[in-house]
């Protein structure tokens, strides 16, 4: 198995790169999956995510007594618009009242629609005690189908760069809380965390936090050098913790700094290929 110590040679690291571009594009519906075994057509698996975004927005009609159809279409495509950020209700409309898109995030919600990251202090367990419901973000249920909303061309993500990738539209950062999801205890809720400190100094953010032997994981999406990891350097030194991960387009690898601002403590970051991170359940 492939690790920090056995990484995957340049060549099926290059291929594993442009399958998980694939896979942005194609998503993870199953009608969907089965085309792109079929014809491997971009357009078709396309029209598919508009087929299914119709059958859905088509279906909130059913749910009128409780709420706007057209209300629950602009918050969809506002959570979809606003991934990777804190969401804003000023911007899905300013003529509707904060009260009436709340209920329809916890409808889009409970559909399975999108999935709330709320903020949380991180200063320990269980997570969700420390929650600012003020700061939630939003994952959209499905990266093909989130491309499709939006209309984004199967070419910009297929030509990009791996920097540009990984920092449009906040992609990266959308499918790898999916990825955790996906990977995590099938028998509990998913509950996904960030953390976020708003200074005179500067901002720092940590995409994801997690959980693994009743430790704290800070999980950064990246593209860059460590250079600029000071929010994961940041968050590790606030919290006292020895451990993080860093996912992003790189192959595997890990490194250890020592931070001479918190006594000389050593701290370990795991890189892990965004295409493989069903391994942060091995590697946490």
């Amino acid at each position: 198995q492939a690790n920090a110590g056995n990484p995957l040679p340049e060549p099926m690291h290059n291929k594993m790169t442009g399958q998980l571009r694939s896979y942005l594009l194609v998503g993870g519906m199953p009608a969907v999956v089965s085309e792109w075994i079929e014809t491997h057509d971009y357009l078709e698996c396309s029209r598919i995510h508009n087929d299914i975004l119709d059958t859905y927005q088509d279906d909130f009609s059913k749910y009128k007594k409780r709420a706007s159809p057209d209300i629950l279409r602009q918050v969809l495509r506002s959570a979809a618009l606003q991934a990777g950020q804190k969401f804003v209700y000023s911007r899905v409309a300013d003529d509707v009242h904060s009260s009436v898109i709340k209920d329809a995030l916890h409808m889009l919600t409970l559909a399975g629609l999108i999935i709330p990251v709320r903020h949380t202090d991180g200063n320990g367990l269980p997570l969700g005690a420390e929650v600012k419901s003020a700061f939630t973000k939003y994952l959209f249920m499905d990266t093909g189908l989130m491309m499709a909303m939006l209309g984004i061309p199967s070419k910009d993500i297929l030509l990009s760069s791996d920097t540009n990738l990984v920092n449009r539209g906040a992609l990266a950062e959308m499918f790898t809380g999916l990825e955790i999801v996906k990977y995590g205890d099938c028998f509990t809720k998913a509950e996904q965390y960030y953390w976020q400190q708003n200074s005179k100094t500067g901002n720092a953010e940590i995409d994801y936090l997690t959980v693994k032997d009743s430790k704290i994981i800070p999980i950064e999406v990246k593209a860059n050098t460590r250079g600029s990891m000071q929010s994961l350097y940041l968050f590790m030194r606030k919290k006292h913790l020895g451990n993080a991960i860093r996912t992003s387009l790189e192959n595997f690898a890990s490194f250890e700094y020592t931070d001479t601002e918190d006594s000389n403590s050593t701290r370990h970051i795991e890189i892990i290929p965004m295409y493989a991170l069903s391994n942060i359940k091995d590697n946490c």
